[in-house]
């Protein structure tokens, strides 16, 4: 896919994902959400709106161009979770999205195990295990 196509993907996303914003808003409110009063206030809208679109392309633009983006369903999605994407990458300290509930009751899968290090010598690998139990004198029952 070429990166202007990509782009193109990306933005749609974006617009989908604002439409989705200005209804929602627009039914909780009961009126148009640009409007402070009775006077409008569009300049504020307008910025983040073209800010949206400005990160869903570049992002989309920058996978396509290293040929990270398959197909139009990759870059719609990309061009949806563009925001979440650059906030992650530009604070990584900052947690992950909780994952979605597939439903299947085994959970993500990503749980962790923790897994030791190897020694690279077989004599700390011995000093690793524990020590032999002590020898006990058996009971009169012989164990």
């Amino acid at each position: 896919m070429a990166w202007w196509q990509a782009c193109l993907w990306g933005v749609l996303g974006a617009g989908l994902i604002e439409a989705t914003e200005m209804w929602q808003l627009y039914r909780s409110q009961g009126h148009s959400p640009w409007l402070k009063g009775e006077k409008p206030q569009y300049r504020p809208y307008l910025i983040a709106v073209f800010l949206r679109f400005f990160m869903a392309g570049g992002l989309n633009a920058a996978y396509a161009a290293s040929n990270q983006v398959a197909g139009p369903v990759a870059a719609l999605t990309l061009g949806i979770a563009a925001p979440l994407i650059i906030q992650h990458i530009t604070d990584p300290g900052s947690p992950p999205p909780p994952a979605a509930d597939t439903g299947t009751g085994t959970g993500t899968g990503a749980e962790s195990v923790p897994v030791p290090e190897p020694s690279s010598a077989p004599g700390e690998q011995a000093s690793l295990q524990p020590p032999a139990p002590a020898d006990r004198r058996r009971s009169r029952d012989g164990r």
